[in-house]
């Protein structure tokens, strides 16, 4: 990429953990070889509902480790910029247009991870998507580098870009 002037971006969500790492027993936390991937989630606590991906529990031993070290990884391979999706249904397990899609983590633990991208990001810049801003967006503001404050314009047309929304 730098051969030719390009920089390295990666879309991933460090709270995320994989079917295949949480129940493969093998399978630990970089660093932490005494906790497994599966001891730092909660079980049903789904990012996409079909469990190919649930949320790390930032409360639990190791959490902090498996978020700097996927960060850490990224940095590792290059890249400069890192673009964290679907935050808000982490913090509050809600979206503004689906409704409830999973477990509330609430705010402390959603800035305690925030925290811990930051601290492991360095001077890659960290892109937030999909974040509640509450208190005028403090927290985004003190670990992000950019803020995405809207959905996706998905297949665009009307309905979809304004519409849907007409009663907010």
């Amino acid at each position: 990429l730098k051969a030719k002037g390009l920089e390295l971006g990666v879309y991933y969500n460090p709270l995320w953990a994989t079917r295949s790492a949480v129940t493969n027993p093998s399978v630990t936390v970089i660093g932490r070889p005494d906790v497994k991937v599966a001891d730092i989630i909660n079980p049903g606590d789904y990012f996409d509902g079909g469990g190919l991906l649930q949320w790390v529990d930032a409360t639990r031993d190791g959490a902090e480790e498996y978020v700097k070290g996927y960060v850490a990884y990224f940095r590792q391979l290059g890249a400069v910029f890192l673009r964290i999706d679907f935050l808000a249904w982490y913090e509050v397990g809600f979206d503004q247009s689906g409704g409830t899609v999973g477990v509330a983590h609430g705010r402390d633990s959603y800035l305690q991870a925030l925290g811990w991208m930051r601290e492991a990001a360095g001077d890659m810049q960290l892109s937030l998507v999909m974040p509640n801003l509450f208190d005028h967006g403090s927290g985004e503001r003190q670990y992000g580098d950019l803020v995405r404050i809207d959905n996706d314009a998905s297949f665009g047309g009307w309905f979809h870009l304004s519409n849907s929304r007409q009663t907010w």
